[in-house]
């Protein structure tokens, strides 16, 4: 077997190992276009594609010190290390075999940027962390009290305590957090923190925690259809809706996002009903 079937039998291993989170993520374009290799991902159901055109047109990440939390096999700190290449890019990833997928290729590709931490982040984890410009946090928090923090989240119910505390905590180590999460606790749909048809709820559940923690939100993001590949795009609600979260005015948000996600987006996946958020402190 020659070193280019060996890289790609070795990447194909670490990334299908069978773990709760596996087969997950994209494969980023720059690594499917040099090596021809790719895994397949259902975009109709869930995909990295939308958020990552996201980031690109509408977030500015140059010079900057990157922490990739949850970074599962590093689609977006890999996707962000080569598009800004003086940028550090940190991925923290406690699954070993998929730290061990974003090894190879930052060594494959010398991509001297990238930097990986093979830990989970809990809230104690916080305290060791170091200090970056801007955390992503996609998709994790709503696992505390399933994957971790099991002792803090006993119920769903003590979920929203949990995300002021940890959000608030989390503000000692960035200037800006791109958040993320999923509504039903653990990932268990008969779990929700928000029904799946409350999609205002959401919106209105995170910009709660977000202002009990003392951030200030820059920029919400929703979901919406459009006829392509990716079947979805996501773009940045009115200045209005976002003073409105900021305000804790629920009522006038409830209103404009009933307005303004109206439509097609219960058809989309519980996947793609999840704003994105952009906040500083």
């Amino acid at each position: 077997m020659d070193q280019h079937a060996a890289l790609i039998k070795k990447l194909s291993e670490l990334y299908s190992d069978s773990s709760k989170h596996s087969v997950y993520q994209n494969i980023p374009d720059f690594v499917r276009e040099a090596l021809d290799y790719t895994e397949t991902i259902d975009e109709h159901w869930r995909g990295d594609s939308a958020r990552w055109h996201y980031l690109r047109k509408s977030l500015y990440f140059d010079r900057e010190s990157i922490l990739d939390v949850g970074a599962n096999t590093g689609f977006f700190t890999l996707s962000l290390a080569k598009e800004y290449p003086d940028s550090t890019c940190t991925a923290l990833e406690g699954n070993e075999n998929h730290a061990a997928f974003i090894r190879l290729l930052k060594e494959h590709f010398e991509m001297e940027n990238v930097r990986i931490l093979p830990r989970y982040l809990d809230i104690q984890g916080l305290d060791e962390i170091d200090r970056y410009d801007t955390i992503l946090l996609f998709n994790v928090l709503h696992h505390a009290g399933v994957d971790f923090d099991q002792a803090l989240v006993a119920t769903k119910n003590d979920l929203f305590g949990y995300l002021v505390h940890y959000m608030t905590k989390l503000k000692g180590h960035c200037n800006r957090v791109i958040f993320q999460m999923g509504y039903n606790w653990g990932g268990n749909k008969q779990e929700p923190a928000v029904a799946l048809q409350d999609d205002a709820g959401k919106y209105l559940y995170t910009s709660r925690f977000m202002r009990e923690a003392g951030w200030s939100i820059q920029k919400i993001a929703a979901t919406y259809s459009c006829d392509r590949d990716i079947p979805v795009f996501h773009s940045d609600l009115p200045e209005d809706v976002v003073m409105a979260a900021n305000a804790g005015d629920e009522s006038t948000l409830r209103q404009r996002l009933d307005d303004l996600l109206a439509g097609d987006i219960d058809t989309f996946s519980e996947f793609y009903r999840r704003p994105v958020f952009t906040c500083t402190w």
